[in-house]
C-alpha cells in the first residue's frame, strides 16, 4: 500500500493526494475481508465466531484428539458392531424373529404333520380311488377270470392252486450258468454279504499286511536264527530224552544244576491222582474223597476261629475271643456328641460287625456265637472336674442296659441292642463320659 505524506510544516496535501491514499486504503481493507460476508468482515465479529478464544487452534486441535478415530472398512459380507469392530455377518449373528431359521426339528415335525391331503396329485403318479382299481381290473380281463371261475375247480385240471411253506428248494429253481439262469445276481445281498476284492483287501489292511510285507522285506528269517518250527518235546536240547515204555507216568521238572528239564516218577502216584483220600475221625463218618478235584472244607466250631496262611501254608485254630469256661468278650467304642447329650457313632467293632443308633438305642449285627450274656464299661466320668475314670458294671448312675424288647429293640444271636445313657442320675449329675469316649465289653 502507498501513503503520500509532507515532511515539510505548512505543506498540505493535495486533494488528489489525498483521493489517492484513501482509495489505496480502500483496496487495501477489501483484500484483507476478502469478500466476507457482514457478519463477519469486521475483526469484533471474527473474534465472537471464535467464542473470544485466543487460543482457538489449541482448543479445537484438543477437541477433535476426543473424536473416534477413522472407520476402517470392512467388506460387504460384514456389519460393524457395537464394539467397534468388523464381524462376518450370518444367521449366526441374526436374531431369529418372525422369519424362522431352519432346523431339521422343524422341517421333520413339518413332514410328520403331512398326509396325501397335503401333496396335490400329479400327472403321472395318481392317487388310488376304487373307480380306478376297478378299471384297472377290467381293463386286465375281469370278466375272462369269471369265466374261468365258472368252468369249474382248476385243480382237478391238475393246476397249481397253492404253493405250501419252504416247499420251494433247489430242485425247482434253475442254477445253471445261461442268460436266464438264477444267480447270486438275482439274490439280494443283506447281512451276509458277498465276496468282493475290495472288502477283502480290506480285512487284509485291517488285519496287518504293511506289517508283514515290511517283515518279508527283511528276508529269510530261518537264516537269522529265529524259531522257524518247534518240533517234539524232546527234540530240544534242554530236555532229556524218554528212555521208553519205563518212563510211563513220570512228570517233567526243571533241575537247576544242570539247568535242563528232566523226567521222575511223580511222588503223589501220578498227576490225576485225588488231593486227598479218606480222612477218619473216631466216632465220626469217614470224610471220603468223590473225585480228584474234591475240596476239604474246615468249619470253625462254636468259640473257635481258623487262620489260614497262604505264605507259609499253615492252618491255625484258635479259641474266640478271651473269656474262660466256654464265654468270649468283645469290646467297641461309643462316641458321643460334644456336651454329651447324643451317641455321634460307634465305632472299633470287631470284623464283619456293624451298628445303627437310634436316639440311645445302639442295636449291633454281631458274628459271635450265642447271645450276650453281661455288658461292662470304662471311661471318663465328665460330669464334675476334675474328669473321673469309671469302670464296672452299669448301675442307676450309669445306665449301660439291655432295654425291654420292644419295638426296634432285640437280643439273639445275630444282633442285641443296649440302651446307652447319655445323662447320669442319682448323686452323679451331669453327663456321664460328655465328649469323652465310652468303651462298652459284651460278653457271649
Amino acid at each position: 500500500m502507498t501513503i503520500t505524506y509532507r515532511l515539510v510544516k505548512g505543506a498540505a496535501l493535495t486533494h488528489a493526494e489525498l483521493d489517492a491514499n484513501f482509495t489505496d486504503l480502500n483496496t487495501k481493507i477489501t483484500d484483507l475481508v476478502g469478500g466476507a460476508p457482514g457478519a463477519l468482515d469486521t475483526l469484533n465479529e471474527l473474534a465472537a465466531a471464535l467464542a473470544d478464544d485466543a487460543n482457538y487452534a489449541a482448543t479445537i486441535t484438543t477437541a477433535l484428539g476426543t473424536k473416534e478415530p477413522a472407520i476402517t472398512a470392512g467388506t460387504v459380507a460384514q456389519y460393524y458392531k457395537g464394539d467397534k469392530t468388523w464381524a462376518t455377518l450370518d444367521s449366526a449373528a441374526v436374531t431369529e424373529n418372525t422369519n424362522l431359521y431352519y432346523t431339521d426339528a422343524r422341517a421333520d415335525a413339518r413332514i410328520a404333520a403331512a398326509d396325501t391331503d397335503d401333496i396335490a396329485e400329479g400327472s403321472s403318479n395318481l392317487y388310488y380311488t376304487d373307480v380306478r382299481a376297478d378299471a384297472r381290473i377290467t381293463t386286465a380281463g375281469s370278466a375272462n377270470w369269471n369265466t374261468a371261475f365258472g368252468w369249474g375247480d382248476h385243480a382237478s385240471g391238475g393246476y397249481l392252486t397253492s404253493i405250501a411253506a419252504n416247499s420251494i428248494n433247489d430242485t425247482h429253481i434253475d442254477w445253471g450258468t445261461g442268460a436266464n439262469q438264477v444267480s447270486t445276481a438275482d439274490v439280494p445281498e443283506q447281512t451276509n454279504l458277498y465276496y468282493t476284492d475290495a472288502r477283502a483287501d480290506a480285512r487284509i489292511t485291517n488285519a496287518g499286511s504293511a506289517n508283514w510285507n515290511t517283515a518279508f522285506g527283511w528276508g529269510d528269517h530261518a537264516s537269522g536264527g529265529y524259531l522257524t518250527s518247534v518240533g517234539g518235546l524232546t527234540s530240544h536240547t534242554d530236555v532229556d530224552a524218554v528212555a521208553g515204555a519205563g518212563d510211563d507216568g513220570k512228570i517233567l521238572y526243571y533241575d537247576h544244576a544242570s539247568t535242563s528239564f528232566k523226567w521222575k516218577t511223580d511222588a503223589t502216584g501220578g498227576g490225576g491222582g485225588d488231593i486227598f483220600k479218606t480222612l477218619a475221625v473216631a466216632g465220626q463218618s469217614d470224610v471220603v474223597a468223590d473225585s480228584a478235584t474234591d475240596t476239604l472244607t474246615l468249619v470253625a466250631g462254636s468259640n473257635m476261629t481258623i487262620t489260614t496262611n497262604a505264605t507259609t501254608d499253615t492252618i491255625t485254630f484258635a479259641a474266640a475271643g478271651g473269656g474262660g469256661g466256654g464265654s468270649s468278650s468283645y469290646t467297641f467304642t461309643v462316641n458321643y456328641a460334644a456336651g454329651g447329650t447324643s451317641i455321634q457313632s460307634i465305632t472299633n467293632l470287631p470284623a464283619g460287625w456293624s451298628s445303627s443308633i437310634n436316639g440311645s438305642n445302639v442295636t449291633i449285627t454281631h458274628t459271635a456265637s450265642g447271645q450276650p450274656m453281661g455288658i461292662s464299661f470304662y471311661g471318663l466320668d465328665k460330669s464334675a472336674s476334675p474328669d473321673t475314670w469309671k469302670y464296672g458294671y452299669p448301675t442307676s448312675t450309669y445306665p449301660v442296659t439291655f432295654p425291654d424288647t420292644g419295638a426296634g429293640e432285640v437280643i439273639s444271636t445275630t444282633e442285641f441292642t443296649l440302651n446307652v445313657g447319655t445323662s447320669a442320675t442319682g448323686a452323679n449329675t451331669g453327663t456321664p463320659f460328655a465328649t469323652s469316649l465310652a468303651h462298652i465289653k459284651v460278653v457271649f
